[in-house]
């Protein structure tokens, strides 16, 4: 089982990378993120908590930028072949895995952005944390709209109740628990295995 959803997995990083412009265009645009967040704050000095906001906030925008696309520039035939090759809960957990690597490869090059420019940066396990609780409800309304064949902004508009409180979690404490960040990522995934099967041959 968890060979098949790594091999699923496997399959949806296959998809991304056939449009190459898709993950070089999350790193420009990360890279411009932190380049004008960071001159802005070397021309301003900002304190410590705006500092944390900025990069939730950079990291959020990021995530906009990345995970969405990942399934609504699904052609047809794309969900097809996935439809035939993998079991359901199989592919979905492959399409989680894809999401949860993707937000950590793009925490982390936030993260050195900022340490560079800001000489600011989370923790690495508030960032692998952070990263699993605000992808997971990105990831099921991206899906949910991608199902729909709704746009891309209707996506949006759907994760930002399900952000609110990740990011007030993540931006209001300077050190937030783990044991809470890993609860609420534990429900976030459970709801979206709970809610995506029903929709995945709709």
């Amino acid at each position: 089982m968890l060979r098949l959803g790594l091999y699923a997995a496997y399959w949806w990083w296959r998809l991304e990378l056939r449009q190459a412009h898709g993950l070089a265009a999350l790193g420009l645009f990360i890279l411009l993120l932190g380049l004008a967040v960071g001159l802005a704050q070397q021309a301003v000095p900002w304190p410590l908590p705006v500092q944390r906001w900025s990069f939730w906030i950079a990291y959020v925008f990021a995530l906009f930028q990345g995970v969405p696309r990942a399934l609504l520039e699904r052609r047809s035939e794309e969900w097809r072949w996935l439809f035939h090759l993998f079991p359901p809960l199989l592919a979905l957990a492959g399409l989680w895995l894809y999401a949860v690597v993707l937000a950590l490869v793009a925490g982390l090059l936030l993260a050195g952005l900022t340490f560079l420019f800001w000489r600011f940066a989370p923790s690495l396990q508030a960032i692998g944390l952070g990263g699993i609780v605000l992808v997971s409800p990105l990831l099921l309304s991206a899906y949910l709209t991608a199902r729909a064949e709704a746009s891309y902004v209707v996506g949006i508009i759907l994760a930002f109740p399900l952000l609110f409180f990740p990011l007030l979690l993540l931006g209001g404490s300077p050190a937030p628990a783990p044991e809470v960040l890993l609860a609420l990522g534990s429900v976030e995934t459970l709801l979206f295995f709970l809610v995506a099967p029903y929709l995945w041959q709709g």
